[in-house]
C-alpha cells in the first residue's frame, strides 16, 4: 500500500527487490515512485481502479494523474467508481476513455437513498453550538457523525461538546494515518457515540453502524451532502439525517428536492423536536426587488465588456443583495425580539 505519511526509503527497498502484484495507493505516492523516479513499474498494469472518481480528479492533482496515466499501456481496463459524477470526471472518461460503458448498480434513478428519513431545522438567529447541545439531548444514536465544513469548525465543536460533558471523537484531514487508523478503531469499539467530522468522513472510510447525520454546516457543493448523509442506511438498514439551515439556504433546499429529497421541516422547542408544517423561508418583498434594481444601475455595463465580467459583476451584485436581505432579516427579528420583550 503506497500512501502519503508512510516509510518512503523502505517502500523502495522492497520495490527494489520485487515488483508487486496489486497496488492501492495515492496519486501523488504513485506518482513520485512511478513517475518521478521508476522504482514502481506500473507499465505493466492490466487494470487500474478509481475509487470515489470525483475525489480523485482535484485541479491539483489533474496534472500528476496525467502523469502517471502516461506510463500505462493503452490498451489498459480502466474502472472508475463513484455516487455522483462531477465535471472533472465526464472530463477524464473523454479524454481517456474512449469507449466506456456507465453501469447503475442501484438501480435507482434517485442519488438519494429512500431509506434515509431528512429533518431540517432553522437556525435563524440561534446560537447553533446551544442549539447542537440540545439537539442531542432529543435522541440516542447508536453511532452519530456531526459534519462541519472546515477543520476549525470540527476543532470548535468537539472542544464544545467535550465541554459540556458529550464524549466525542474527531476526523479531520490533518490527522496522520496512524492517528486516523486509531480514532476509526476507537470508533468500532464503541468508545464514540458522536463524531464530529469534516468531508473526510463522508468518502472512503469504512465507518459502519452510523445511525444519525447532523449536518452542522450544509457543505457548498451538493454532491457532498449526498455523500454525508449516505454514511447512513446501509446494509438496507434506516437512517436519520438532520440539516441546521438557514434563509440563505432556501435556494439549497430547493436544489435537493429537484434531486428527489423529500423533506421534513421541524424545530426544537422546550427541548422536544416537533414537525412544523413549512420551512422557515425568506420573506418576498418588494423591497428587495427594488434593492435588486438599484444594485444593477449601481454596477453598469461598460462599453468593452472583457470576457468572464458578466458572470463576475451578477456574482458581485447577488453578494451585495445577500448582505442587505441578510441585514433585513436580522433587523425583522430584532424588532420581534423588543416587542416580546415590552409584552
Amino acid at each position: 500500500m503506497y500512501i502519503g505519511g508512510t516509510d518512503r526509503e523502505q517502500e523502495i527497498k522492497r520495490l527494489e527487490k520485487s515488483q508487486p502484484q496489486i497496488v492501492i495507493g495515492t496519486i501523488g505516492k504513485i506518482n513520485d515512485l512511478a513517475v518521478n523516479n521508476s522504482y514502481l513499474k506500473i507499465h505493466t498494469a492490466k487494470l487500474v481502479v478509481i475509487d470515489e472518481a470525483d475525489m480523485v480528479f482535484e485541479d491539483e492533482d489533474i496534472e500528476s494523474i496525467d502523469r502517471v496515466f502516461s506510463k500505462l499501456n493503452e490498451d489498459i481496463q480502466i474502472a472508475l467508481f463513484s455516487a455522483t459524477i462531477s465535471n472533472e470526471v465526464v472530463k477524464f472518461i473523454n479524454h481517456y476513455l474512449k469507449k466506456c460503458e456507465v453501469i447503475n448498480i442501484t438501480n435507482k434513478k434517485e442519488l438519494i437513498k429512500s431509506e434515509i428519513n431528512h429533518a431540517f431545522i432553522p437556525t435563524k438567529n440561534q446560537d447553533k453550538n446551544s442549539l447542537l447541545l440540545s439537539l442531542l439531548k432529543t435522541f440516542e444514536p447508536y453511532l452519530c457523525l456531526i459534519f462541519a465544513n472546515t477543520k476549525e469548525k470540527v476543532n470548535e465543536l468537539a472542544s464544545f461538546l467535550a465541554d459540556n460533558g458529550v464524549v466525542v471523537g474527531k476526523l479531520t484531514g490533518d490527522l496522520q494515518p496512524r492517528e486516523r487508523k486509531q480514532v476509526l478503531k476507537r470508533i468500532k469499539d464503541g468508545a464514540f457515540k458522536y463524531v464530529v467530522c469534516s468531508d473526510i468522513a463522508s468518502r472512503g472510510l469504512d465507518i459502519t453502524g452510523v445511525s444519525h447525520v447532523i449536518n452542522f454546516e450544509l457543505p457548498k457543493d451538493i454532491d457532498f451532502f449526498i455523500h454525508r448523509v449516505g454514511r447512513t442506511a446501509r446494509y438496507h438498514l434506516d437512517g436519520i439525517a438532520i440539516s441546521f439551515y438557514d434563509y440563505e439556504d432556501d435556494d439549497y433546499i430547493n436544489n435537493l428536492r429537484r434531486k428527489g429529497l423529500t423533506c421534513t421541516y421541524m424545530a426544537l422547542k422546550n427541548g422536544v423536536l416537533k414537525e412544523t408544517s413549512k420551512r422557515n423561508r425568506p420573506p418576498k418583498a418588494k423591497k428587495v426587488i427594488k434593492i435588486e434594481e438599484e444594485l444593477h444601475l449601481k454596477t453598469p455595463m461598460p462599453k468593452k465588456v472583457k470576457p468572464g465580467y458578466k458572470k463576475k459583476r451578477n456574482e458581485k451584485i447577488k453578494k451585495e443583495l445577500r448582505k442587505m436581505k441578510r441585514k433585513s432579516i436580522d433587523s425583522m427579528y430584532h424588532k420581534k425580539g423588543h416587542r416580546v420583550d415590552e409584552d
